[in-house]
């Protein structure tokens, strides 16, 4: 399913292939169909069985998190339609909203919100929120969902004490801070 070949994935699945192997690494197949879009195969292995929240060994990526890091918005909808784990976090606590924040993927960070996944999560490391990086790399319309669903404007990251409002500044996302300072953010 890396290549959205459905028709090969369809005759090895109907052959009682295991729609849950996995390569050394742990990539699965539904991990790849969603990394690369393909949610026709995506489809196809949640309906023989694949495990819709597996996780890779070494980094804990899963089919949401590709699907959010890469704007799939369809994957990303069949997923959790399908019933993912909408705040399941990488082993570095990343989650899928904010990969699909650091991308600026709005399709997916709305898919994600209306799912209910927490907009004041951070990952472990740095406690970087979803509005955060967001700010951090311009991308106007998923800092206004996120602030929308009830992200805090002046949480601060974990490490430095950063705020997503020093982050737009410093970045010279000016739209960014505006939209922030006006949903009440502290410019200090």
């Amino acid at each position: 399913c890396q290549y959205g070949h459905q028709a090969c994935a369809t005759l090895l699945l109907n052959m009682n292939t295991d729609a849950n192997k996995q390569e050394t690494d742990g990539y699965s197949a539904l991990i790849w169909a969603c990394d690369n879009n393909h949610e026709s195969c995506a489809r196809l292995l949640l309906d023989k069985g694949a495990d819709i929240n597996h996780k890779r060994f070494n980094d804990g990526h899963s089919a949401l998190i590709g699907a959010c890091y890469s704007g799939h918005d369809a994957c990303a909808r069949l997923l959790l339609e399908t019933g993912a784990a909408k705040d399941q976090a990488r082993n570095d606590g990343v989650t899928p909203l904010l990969d699909a924040s650091f991308c600026g993927a709005a399709g997916c960070a709305r898919l994600l919100l209306a799912h209910g996944a927490d907009p004041n999560v951070g990952n472990k490391d740095e406690g970087t929120t979803p509005c955060y990086t967001a700010a951090q790399n311009g991308h106007k319309a998923v800092v206004e969902r996120l602030l929308a669903r009830g992200a805090d404007p002046n949480k601060p990251m974990t490490r430095d004490g950063s705020t997503p409002c020093n982050s737009a500044s410093q970045n010279g996302h000016v739209a960014v801070l505006e939209v922030l300072l006006a949903c009440g953010a502290d410019p200090d």
